[in-house]
């Protein structure tokens, strides 16, 4: 079942500490590509200081032995920043993330602290998630919280296509989102005619729709 998770952390070693000597900077994450293959994340944030120690924090975070480059700092107002970063994917808080098939919706840095908020899609995950974080990181706070998949299938603000709403009302109907489930993808696939990948993807989409307000609301 879908659980959201806030999760606040210590990357000792990482360029985030340094931000624990600017008390008035605070980076926000808002996009992000992750490439194993290449050994890379590219992050693009924005940047909330005054204007001097926005760049002496950058000047840091620069010097060669860090792990992380700076590729572009650009003004968008005064103390506000846009900043793209290019880091070790290996070396990074996101791989844990990413290969536990998690969805980070925010991330915000300051103190020298980075706060997480991310969906986890299944409960097995959850807790190999916090223990690959917790081998990387310091973590400080961490709350998890089941999301109520019922309320959000009957919200009458939840849009799908003709087809989702098949999918959404049979798997409603047999118990795919009780805990513990009555049904599972192999059946739900049967019952469509689609391979069980497919029926995986179109789940999911849906599952991402009904989250979408819930997150956008509620999101620290």
């Amino acid at each position: 079942m879908p659980t959201k998770l806030e999760v606040s952390l210590y990357h000792h070693g990482d360029w985030t500490t340094l931000t624990e000597g600017f008390r008035r900077v605070t980076l926000e994450s808002v996009e992000v590509f992750c490439d194993p293959l290449q050994d890379r994340n590219v992050e693009v944030m924005i940047v909330y200081g005054k204007k001097d120690d926005i760049r002496t924090l950058f000047e840091r975070i620069q010097k060669p032995e860090g792990n992380v480059r700076v590729l572009k700092i650009l003004r968008i107002d005064e103390g506000i920043r846009g900043v793209y970063l290019r880091g070790s994917y290996m070396a990074s808080v996101r791989k844990h993330f990413f290969e536990n098939s998690s969805i980070v919706k925010k991330l915000i840095i300051e103190r020298g602290e980075e706060r997480f908020s991310a969906l986890v899609f299944e409960d097995r995950t959850v807790e190999r998630l916090i223990k690959g974080l917790s081998s990387v990181a310091q973590i400080s706070k961490l709350n998890t919280r089941w999301i109520d998949m019922e309320k959000l299938v009957r919200s009458p603000e939840a849009v799908f296509t003709p087809f989702e709403r098949r999918v959404i009302k049979c798997a409603y109907e047999q118990g795919f989102f009780e805990k513990p489930r009555r049904t599972d993808l192999a059946t739900m696939s049967k019952i469509f005619n689609l391979s069980k990948s497919t029926m995986d993807y179109h789940v999911k989409k849906i599952v991402r729709k009904l989250l979408s307000k819930e997150l956008e609301t509620h999101m620290v």
